[in-house]
């Protein structure tokens, strides 16, 4: 097979990738560890996506395609500076896994970031042609799964049939622990397509619309297609009922608005907010131990505050290492005693937290330089890509506030992943 049919085929399966990314059809195993006092946890479950087996069939194809690349690791290692990052990182990833109390769970999380990586690099480095690799499958894949979402809103539950096969789950208006929103006295289900939360689909739905409306993409369709799009788009968007996502998109919308008038917006400007965003997040623990000492929370909110206050506790005992990768449901229990939120099994709601209390400062750090790295100064006249880049890993920082889904759930880790292909891609 000719080098040029591979690169076909590995274009193909991206773009088959990039539309099925808000599938959640997968294969679970249920090993004892994936369980906490009898009960399945989700999040702790080791699982084969749909969406794993199309990057698996993309890495071979990318091989294949790849000419001495057992010479090219070789001479990327042999560099001083490459060779020593990642022999620290792995041993970090050895300690991290070693020392949790349920390796098992931090190894198959580790492998996740294993895969995606890949994505990432195939995003940096293959992705040519960027409108018909990403913004071409998302825009139709935004079609698609925010119908599937309007019409869950409408018909109160699932559609069932075929679209069990995109991951689609079972449940309706009455089902105990679905998301509702209750307004004038009346109960709406939530819309949340092929996703296992609303607020996990809304936040897909803010990146991928980055991706489109900041590039420019939408601005070149026809009125009749821009005016289709945006109102499938809004519809999903608000029948989500997610208020992170919603304020999320305002902010954006003003910073936007404040370059095209102002041009004040730069890679130093969103550092800020990224700064700012970590003080926050790291202040958390200690406000909410105040708040749950002094004030009646509502249950959500209690729930949040109770295992912002664990993860701080956690920090407090494993500053380095943290307690192993994808732990923090698994120490749930020894941290806490309070109310019912040991039953959640929830991560705690923040991506600096989680990441803190998981991988401790080193991971924190890790995580935060990427962060860093990844913002791009806009130039003067400005550059969609930037955008794009600069508005979806915002979405990204300020759901990421209130919500862990960017780092526990298949769907959104992949679109995170695009948009940090995207941000190194312009470092080559």
């Amino acid at each position: 097979m000719s080098n040029q049919s591979l690169r076909l085929i590995q274009k193909r399966l991206f773009q088959i990738l990039v539309f099925l990314t808000p599938t959640q059809l997968a294969y679970h195993f249920w090993p004892k560890w994936a369980h906490v006092f009898g009960i399945r946890v989700d999040y702790l479950a080791p699982k084969i996506f749909l969406t794993d087996l199309l990057i698996v069939l993309l890495f071979i194809f990318w091989i294949l395609s790849k000419k001495n690349i057992a010479k090219n690791i070789s001479h990327f290692l042999t560099r001083r500076k490459t060779a020593f990052t990642t022999i620290f990182i792995a041993l970090f990833v050895f300690l991290n896994i070693s020392l949790a109390q349920v390796p098992a769970v931090s190894l198959v999380k580790w492998l996740k970031i294993l895969e995606v990586l890949f994505v990432f690099h195939f995003i940096r480095t293959e992705a040519k042609d960027i409108k018909e690799y990403l913004y071409g499958p998302i825009y139709y894949s935004i079609y698609l799964f925010s119908a599937i979402g309007i019409l869950q809103f409408i018909f109160k539950g699932t559609l069932g049939n075929l679209f069990y096969y995109l991951g689609e789950r079972t449940f309706d208006l009455h089902t105990p622990g679905i998301a509702l929103f209750t307004f004038l006295g009346n109960n709406f289900l939530r819309a949340y397509s092929t996703f296992s939360h609303p607020n996990s689909f809304a936040g897909y739905l803010l990146v991928a619309f980055s991706f489109l409306f900041f590039s420019g993409y939408i601005s070149r369709k026809r009125f009749c297609e821009k005016l289709s799009f945006y109102t499938i788009f809004f519809s999903a968007f608000a029948f989500t009922f997610s208020r992170s996502a919603f304020i999320a998109l305002l902010l954006i919308f003003f910073l936007d608005y404040l370059y095209r008038k102002t041009r004040f917006l730069n890679k130093y400007a969103f550092s800020l907010i990224l700064a700012v965003s970590l003080i926050i997040s790291l202040l958390m623990p200690l406000v909410s131990e105040h708040l749950l000492t002094r004030d009646k929370l509502a249950e959500s909110l209690e729930d949040r505050a109770i295992m912002a206050v664990v993860a701080g506790r956690m920090v407090s005992d494993k500053f380095i290492l943290g307690e192993g990768f994808n732990n923090f449901i698994v120490k749930l229990p020894e941290y806490t005693t309070m109310s019912r939120s040991i039953w959640t099994l929830q991560p705690v709601h923040n991506i600096f937290l989680l990441v803190f209390s998981e991988t401790g400062i080193i991971g924190l750090l890790i995580f935060v330089y990427m962060f860093f790295g990844s913002f791009n100064k806009f130039p003067k006249k400005g550059s969609s890509l930037e955008k794009v880049i600069n508005y979806s890993l915002l979405a990204i920082l300020l759901t990421g506030l209130t919500d862990h889904y960017w780092l526990t759930l298949q769907q959104n880790i992949l679109i995170f992943a695009f948009v940090l292909g995207l941000a190194f891609k312009k470092r080559q």
